[in-house]
């Protein structure tokens, strides 16, 4: 049933809902009407489940960056996946989620079949509640 299920979404839409395990992703986050003004880029590595992103916050006064390196917690569900941005274990302190949580996305094959969308949750560090709604693009680099 697995098989089937991954040969129907490659059938269907170029690419498998399944991210494959030796996959590079580049990925953008992008404000919509209900997020605030931030805008992050990313590098997910699958083959070591590690993965890297920078945000800007243009809405902030001064405008603030900020850059996580994070390890990934893969979870894989019959219509997208869900990745979950783990903070590395000497950052973990600054983001006061489950499991030290900096970025959580879920990304489901996208309508042209060239890459993944979906949607993000950010936590800025220090900050006690994520954003969420953010809207997700990936590619394989």
């Amino acid at each position: 049933m697995k098989a089937l299920t991954a040969l129907l979404a490659v059938a269907c839409s170029g690419v498998p809902t399944e991210i494959p395990p030796d996959a590079v992703l580049e990925f953008h986050v992008i404000p919509t009407a209900d997020t605030p003004s931030i805008e992050c880029t990313g590098r997910i590595e699958m083959s070591t489940m590690t993965a890297s992103f920078t945000c800007v916050d243009s809405g902030s006064t001064p405008e603030s960056l900020e850059t996580v390196s994070t390890t990934i917690e893969y979870i894989q569900r019959p219509d997208e996946a869900w990745l979950h941005l783990i903070a590395l274990p000497q950052e973990r302190w600054h983001y006061p989620t489950y499991k030290g949580i900096a970025m959580a996305i879920s990304l489901r094959p996208d309508r042209q079949g060239e890459g993944w969308e979906g949607d993000a949750l950010y936590y800025k560090r220090d900050e006690l509640f994520g954003h969420a709604d953010f809207r997700v693009t990936a590619h394989r680099v």
